[in-house]
């Protein structure tokens, strides 16, 4: 208990000097060396029409490998969170952490006046996966920023790791239907759980990246599949 409490205050003293506190949460409801990265598939996907994942399910994707299908549901802790921005339409796709940037803004507003323009803003939060350890996951579209506070809240804020049930919720208006995640707190049992010198590592790269870095590891054609 003693050496987690120290990994939790060393996470925490890494947020809060990133500068992405709590003043910066009005992302909500409205990648150094990467990480893998999560996303949810949709039925347009090339990976869905391939045969490669399932519909509705989240996928971990590492590089240009294929992904692996995770399913619809899986154990998650929320460790640490930054703001996003990306444009899918460069090549590679440039991403942007400073809010208060230029090309945070531009990429912001395009994003907010069409959904469909590749442009994507929002939380990334840095979460540990059960039995896979640790992701990214951008919370890129409207439906998935609406959903970033449920995340936000079980963010290791007062010192103690919260373990949460991640899902994959399907999501139906009169036009479109679509996939969209959700995070409740869970009293399961992690199987596996990470180490004080990963964390800090992963925590330290994630917290830490610098602006414009470009995502080498994102296909070209990376775009938000979800509303």
């Amino acid at each position: 208990m003693e050496a987690l409490a120290k990994i939790l205050n060393s996470v925490n003293e890494l947020q809060k000097a990133s500068g992405y506190n709590e003043a910066s949460t009005d992302l909500f409801g409205q990648y150094g060396k990467f990480l893998p990265y999560i996303k949810i598939y949709s039925g347009n996907s090339g990976e869905v029409a391939s045969g490669k994942m399932k519909v509705g399910c989240f996928g971990i994707c590492k590089g240009k490998e294929d992904p692996i299908d995770i399913g619809k549901s899986i154990l998650a802790i929320p460790i640490a969170w930054r703001p996003t921005a990306m444009n899918s339409n460069q090549s590679p796709p440039l991403v942007y952490h400073n809010k208060a940037s230029e090309s945070f803004q531009t990429i912001m507003k395009r994003a907010m006046a069409d959904s469909n323009s590749g442009n994507m803003y929002g939380p990334e939060f840095l979460l540990w996966l059960d039995g896979h350890g640790f992701v990214t996951f951008f919370h890129g579209s409207k439906t998935a920023r609406n959903a970033a506070t449920a995340f936000h809240a079980l963010l290791p804020t007062d010192g103690s790791l919260k373990v949460g049930i991640m899902t994959s919720e399907m999501i139906k208006n009169d036009q479109y239907t679509w996939f969209g995640p959700k995070i409740e707190l869970s009293s399961q049992t992690m199987q596996t759980m990470p180490s004080e010198e990963e964390t800090m590592e992963a925590v330290s790269n994630f917290l830490k990246a610098p602006d414009s870095q470009p995502m080498v590891d994102i296909p070209p054609d990376a775009k938000v599949e979800d509303r």
